[in-house]
C-alpha cells in the first residue's frame, strides 16, 4: 500500500484541526465586538499596536477571570476569548510589521541602572582638587 502524499505534506504544516472549536467561538465573539466598536483589523489601519497597552488588557481580562468573573461585563463575552483575541492582535500585528514594541527589557533597564550609577559617581567622587 502506498503512502497518502497529502498526508506526508500535512505533517509539516500547522495542525490547525487542535485548536478547540470553542476556543475559536470565543476568541470571535470578543474579536467581533472589537470589530463593532472599533472597526475591523483596526490594529493594521493604525499607527501600530503598542505591546504594552494590549499586555494591560490581558492582565485585566486574567485578574477578572481570576477573580470569578466569566464574562466581561461590557460585551458579555468570555474574559478567556478577550485574552486569545488580545493575543491575536498582537501576533497579526507583530507578523504584518504593526507591532510597537515598547516592552521593558533587560538591556534598558540595565542601562538605566549604569546611568544612574555613573551619575552617582560623578556626583559624589569627583575630584575637587
Amino acid at each position: 500500500m502506498e503512502k497518502d502524499p497529502k498526508a506526508e505534506a500535512c505533517k509539516h504544516k500547522p495542525q490547525l484541526q487542535l485548536i478547540p472549536p470553542v476556543a475559536l467561538v470565543e476568541c470571535s465573539k470578543a474579536l467581533e465586538c472589537g470589530a463593532n466598536k472599533y472597526g475591523q483589523y483596526n490594529w493594521r489601519f493604525s499607527e501600530g499596536v503598542k505591546v504594552m497597552d494590549y499586555i494591560g488588557a490581558i492582565k485585566r481580562h486574567n485578574d477578572q477571570f481570576l477573580d470569578g468573573q466569566d464574562l466581561d461585563d461590557e460585551s458579555k463575552a468570555s474574559h478567556l476569548g478577550h485574552i486569545m483575541a488580545t493575543c491575536a492582535i498582537i501576533l497579526d500585528a507583530q507578523a504584518n510589521g504593526k507591532m510597537i514594541d515598547d516592552r521593558p527589557s533587560a538591556i534598558q533597564q540595565q542601562q538605566r541602572y549604569i546611568n544612574e550609577k555613573l551619575l552617582w559617581c560623578r556626583r559624589n567622587l569627583t575630584d575637587t582638587n
